[in-house]
């Protein structure tokens, strides 16, 4: 018969408690271990096997919190001993690679340290939830050197005297600069905390100070295209600056501030037109297509921060007209380009009359060689009439003249031919569009003039007198006296010396007298004469309306009225406020009313009967069916 037999298992911790002795002479081991590391030297005589496992014992019988607090004190005790005196000792243009050098050995030495202590790490640390050996040696760091004396403020300037060395192009180490920043972010151990208030804060605002001072520097210097140009390469060199060394969270502000600074603060609506304009007439005869396209993404990138986009549509408009008319535009294909762009920004109920001019033109191309070859073309005068359709074309001055006896019959036959192609349509001439090239003898030399259809006019009168007063030309050309003041003007400037003033000065009276300049001369056969601008087209009726043109205006009323109309239809009763918040919310992607605006038209609205306030809250509105 078999004998139960008892074992007895004796407790584990009984068998292995160490004693006092053994305690002290296992964190000795320890302890010299750590100091060798911290110093720089290997785990010293001992294996890393031994010292894992004097660790690992330590905390098994409980003396994880003596192990921990010792380390503790041995690193902040090497950290406030050797490293935070070498780097507040450091000169000033050597503290970054000072702190970046006692920074990289400290990490290192860090990672060996915790590698010993992952045991302590796993089985005391987390369960009493403190901070693990390489944070809190991070921590330490932290303390004793970026807080010592004024350590954390010198390493803060010189980043930022060299982010600025940088942005005036002198050479930099960036490295240097994107080590620093790296050792910021580590320590603030999961939050941004210190380079925020060391490095990030001081560097938004010194660089808004930066972009704002260069900007203004640089518009009272130099021409619009300039600015633009040149703010594409500092967006550029900033966006390169966050790619190299910044946070993806500071790259967002700094965008940002860059944005705001260098586009958004000086973004003129007629200004960015006024630009394009420049670009289309002259700039863009010498770049490839690969560059034109680039400048009008950053012209469509700074269009996004005008508030006004119903101003900048008037201004662009008027603008196109111009340069269509006058052919002035060095490329068609940009131009459809840049419809392109704005139709994908704004929609096509923005681009649908900019669309409506080149529609005009390509069909009045195709109408005149029908007209040559219906006419033919044994002609004096050659006509090269473009049908404008008036919805299409903002401006139509109508300001006349009387055409010349030379030019009147072929305008007659192609009013004739016109009407007779298209029953039921009125044609008008738009002279004060139109150009002409006049012909010039001038010392047996014969010169082209590229001048306005009312210079054409008034030049042809003086093929029959050398010499005429301004009334005389005024009573033969039925122009109206400002505009004629300024074609006059415009031919007898330094510039183009075609006609003689009889008085100095610009001041035109009656009497004034104009004289053939029978001594003109040009190194070119080809002369174009610019216009004068006594009162800019594009500031007309705008200083009534705060910078806004009259036009605009207008559209804005009716604007705000039907989208008043279509928020009561659909919400048939509506608080004051609501209304004037939701009509804002609707318009706002082509301008922001004002709320006084806003009431204003909902008064002229209760007035026709659209909407009526309510009987029983005068702040409602009900909806009139």
């Amino acid at each position: 018969m078999a004998t139960r037999r008892k074992f007895v298992i004796k407790s584990f911790s009984a068998m292995n408690r160490y004693d006092g002795s053994q305690i002290q002479e296992t964190w000795v081991n320890l302890r010299t271990a750590i100091e060798s590391i911290l110093g720089g030297l290997d785990c010293g005589k001992m294996s890393f096997e031994q010292l894992f496992r004097f660790a690992y014992n330590l905390v098994l019988h409980k003396h994880g919190r003596m192990l921990y607090d010792g380390v503790q004190k041995l690193i902040r005790a090497h950290l406030e001993s050797t490293v935070a005196p070498a780097v507040a000792g450091a000169p000033a243009e050597h503290v970054l690679a000072m702190l970046r050098d006692q920074w990289t050995q400290h990490v290192s030495k860090t990672k060996m340290i915790s590698d010993l202590l992952t045991h302590l790490d796993r089985s005391f640390v987390t369960p009493h939830s403190m901070l693990r050996v390489r944070d809190m040696s991070l921590v330490e760091f932290r303390n004793s050197v970026l807080n010592h004396a004024d350590v954390s403020e010198r390493v803060s300037t010189q980043l930022l005297e060299t982010v600025a060395a940088s942005r005036n192009g002198e050479e930099t180490d960036r490295s240097l600069i994107r080590g620093t920043l790296s050792m910021l972010v580590q320590l603030g151990v999961g939050s941004m905390s210190v380079y925020e208030s060391v490095f990030e804060e001081r560097f938004l605002a010194e660089s808004e100070s930066f972009l704002k001072t260069e900007s203004a520097d640089f518009l009272a210097a130099n021409t619009c295209s300039d600015y633009l140009r040149k703010a594409e390469a500092r967006i550029v060199e900033e966006r390169t600056r966050v790619w190299e060394y910044l946070t993806d969270l500071t790259g967002q502000r700094l965008r940002a501030v860059v944005e705001r600074c260098l586009i958004a603060e000086h973004t003129n609506t007629l200004f960015l037109c006024l630009f394009l304009d420049a670009e289309f007439r002259q700039g863009f005869k010498t770049k490839a297509p690969e560059e034109i396209d680039e400048t009008l993404s950053a012209v469509v990138t700074a269009f996004r921060f005008i508030k006004d986009k119903d101003v900048f549509e008037s201004h662009y408009k008027l603008l196109l007209q111009r340069r269509l008319l006058s052919n002035r535009s060095v490329s068609d294909d940009a131009e459809r380009t840049m419809i392109i762009k704005l139709k994908a920004e704004c929609g096509p109920q923005f681009t649908s009359k900019l669309e409506g001019m080149f529609a005009d033109l390509t069909s009045s191309r195709k109408q005149m060689l029908e007209f040559r070859k219906d006419t033919g073309s044994s002609r004096s005068v050659a006509v090269d009439a473009t049908i404008l359709t008036t919805v299409h074309w903002p401006s139509l001055s109508e300001e006349a003249c009387r055409l010349p006896a030379s030019v009147q019959p072929v305008a007659d036959t192609f009013r004739d031919w016109y009407l007779a192609k298209h029953t039921g349509r009125r044609l008008e001439w738009a002279t004060s569009q139109g150009t002409a090239e006049v012909s010039m003898l001038c010392a047996a030399r014969r010169y082209e003039l590229v001048v306005s259809t009312f210079q054409m006019c008034l030049l042809e009168l003086f093929n029959a007198a050398e010499t005429l007063t301004f009334e005389r030309i005024r009573t033969d050309t039925g122009i109206s006296v400002p505009e004629l003041k300024r074609h006059l003007i415009s031919l007898c400037t330094p510039a183009a010396r075609v006609l003689i003033k009889g008085k100095k000065g610009k001041t035109i009276t009656d009497d004034e007298e104009f004289t053939v300049n029978l001594k003109f001369k040009s190194a070119k056969i080809r002369n174009r004469i610019k216009l004068v601008t006594l009162r800019s087209a594009l500031g007309a009726g705008a200083a009534e309306s705060g910078g806004v043109p009259e036009q605009v205006v207008m559209a804005r009323k009716n604007q705000m009225d039907a989208a008043i109309v279509r928020i009561m239809k659909a919400r048939k009763t509506l608080m004051h406020a609501e209304l004037v918040n939701e009509t804002i919310r609707i318009l706002c992607h082509r301008f922001t009313p004002k709320p006084a605006d806003v009431k204003a038209r909902v008064e002229h609205l209760i007035d026709r009967d659209y909407i009526a306030r309510s009987a029983d809250d005068r702040r409602r509105y009900d909806y009139v069916a």
